[in-house]
């Protein structure tokens, strides 16, 4: 079960996939969201617990989380109740956490320890776990709906317009 700061941080990393440019993945408010989500994760005692019995740093947790969204794009989203992000279920749930870092380990020590080999093998365990999350959830739940981009329009610009237009018109009525 996620914790209130992990399920707000997913629903900030949520804002910043919905932002990404059609046909494109990555940003720096992505980059930024996403490790923001490590750091609250780490404050999960289950989950640190974890994490520290493994050897990927805090960027390359990261770089797992953001290869789980990648490999699900266009629609990286399960339903829990309202969306989620399906990157998000193994930094939940312990368990499944522990799955993908011993594969990812396991993996890791077979081989030479260069940071392009690291992140292949991440990436590799990122494909899995992240389609069997989403084939899991859309199995039992149905397919989450794809929230619409985030365009720029509207938003605080129009609340901003709509909230000064009374002042404008009583500054119009006194000249």
């Amino acid at each position: 079960m996620p914790t209130l700061k992990q399920a707000f941080q997913d629903k900030r990393v949520i804002n910043a996939v919905r932002a990404f440019p059609p046909g494109e993945f990555g940003s720096e408010d992505f980059t930024i969201q996403v490790r923001k989500f490590i750091d609250v994760t780490l404050e999960f005692d289950e989950a640190r617990e974890v994490i520290k019995r493994h050897s990927l740093t805090k960027e390359e947790l990261a770089f797992l989380y953001s290869m789980l969204v990648r490999v699900l794009m266009p629609n990286p989203y399960i339903k829990a109740g309202a969306n989620m992000l399906a990157a998000s279920l193994p930094f939940y749930e312990p368990f499944r956490l522990e799955a993908i870092l011993s594969a990812i380990e396991a993996d890791l020590r077979n081989r030479n320890e260069s940071e392009a080999e690291r992140r292949e093998v991440i990436t590799e365990h990122a494909t899995i776990g992240a389609n069997a999350a989403w084939q899991s959830h859309t199995a039992a739940r149905g397919a989450a709906k794809i929230p619409p981009p985030i365009t720029g329009s509207g938003g605080c610009g129009s609340i901003l317009i709509i909230a000064l237009l009374p002042l404008g018109r009583l500054i119009a009525e006194l000249f």
